[in-house]
Formats: C-alpha cells, structure tokens, sequence
C-alpha cells in the first residue's frame, strides 16, 4: 500500500532471498527442530542463524571435517549414488526416447 521513504546515503532494504538461501535456512531449521546440529557448529565463532551465507559456510565445514574422519564412508556413499543414478539416468533416456 504504501512506501517507505527511503534516507539518502541509508542502507538499501534486504532483498528477498533467493531459493537456495531459502532452502539452506529451511534445512538448518529442520537440523535444529529433529536436534541434528553437530556438537561442533559453531564451534570456530558465532554463527547469524538468519544469515545463509554464514549457515551454509558452517554447513561445509562440518562436512569437510566428517568427510575427513569419514574417507571410507564418503566412498560408500559417491558410489552408490553413481550405481543408482546411472540406471536411472538409462532408464530416463530410454523413456525420453519412446
């Protein structure tokens, strides 16, 4: 309805998130609710829990950490998403080609 007046020289007003920043606050919301969050968030500073940038920052590093401890898993998991997806991507082509 109406506008607010805007100060010269103020900050311009937040931008509607784009999707992915959505989804990285809506996936860390639910992290938070089922109390999967990692012991460790957070763990190098405090972490904006409405900025999804910095969220998903924290985000990598623990994975990166996981995936250090965790080489053989992290293999486990590429190469059952290879073997699944493969047959699936053969089976959409063939579709597609129908």
């Amino acid at each position: 309805m109406f506008r607010k007046a805007v100060v010269a020289g103020a900050a311009a007003p937040p931008s509607k998130p784009s999707f992915l920043d959505a989804m990285v606050l809506k996936l860390h919301a639910l992290a938070v609710r089922f109390d999967q969050v990692p012991t460790e968030f957070g763990e190098l500073g405090p972490v904006d829990e409405t900025d999804p940038r910095a969220v998903r920052e924290e985000w990598l590093r623990q994975y990166r950490i996981w995936a250090d401890s965790n080489p053989e898993r992290l293999f486990a998991i590429k190469v059952g998403a290879i073997l699944l997806g493969g047959p699936l991507l053969v089976l959409l082509i063939f579709i597609a080609a129908m």
